[in-house]
C-alpha cells in the first residue's frame, strides 16, 4: 500500500499503463475509448505530486472526476469516452479506498 504521494503516483502511474492498454483492445469506438483514457492520463499528469498519498489521490479523482462530467467525444458511435474515463475512476477509487483503510 502506498504511504506516501510518490509511491502513491507510481501506483496511479501503473492504473494509467493498465486502462491504456484495455482501451486500445476496446471493440467499440477505440479512437474515442483511446483519447478519452488519454485525456485522464494528462489530467493525472496535471496534479502536482504533493501531500500525503490519500491527498494526492483524492486530488488525482477530483481532477478525473472533473474530466469526466464535461467530458463529451462526439465521435464515437456507441461511446462519448465517459465509460472509459469512468473505468480509470473506478481504479483510482479503489486505490483510494486501499489507502484510506
Amino acid at each position: 500500500m502506498p504511504k506516501t504521494a510518490e509511491q502513491a503516483h507510481r501506483a496511479l502511474q501503473k492504473i494509467m499503463e493498465e486502462q491504456a492498454v484495455k482501451a486500445a483492445r476496446s471493440e467499440y469506438d477505440i479512437s474515442v475509448c483511446i483519447s478519452a483514457v488519454s485525456a485522464a492520463q494528462s489530467t493525472f499528469e496535471g496534479v502536482e505530486v504533493k501531500g500525503s498519498a490519500p491527498e494526492y489521490v483524492n486530488a488525482v479523482y477530483a481532477a478525473i472526476s472533473d474530466l469526466q462530467n464535461g467530458y463529451n467525444d462526439s465521435d464515437g458511435q456507441y461511446t462519448n469516452g465517459r465509460a472509459s474515463i469512468g473505468d480509470v475512476l473506478g481504479q483510482v477509487y479503489q486505490l483510494k479506498k486501499e489507502i484510506e483503510g
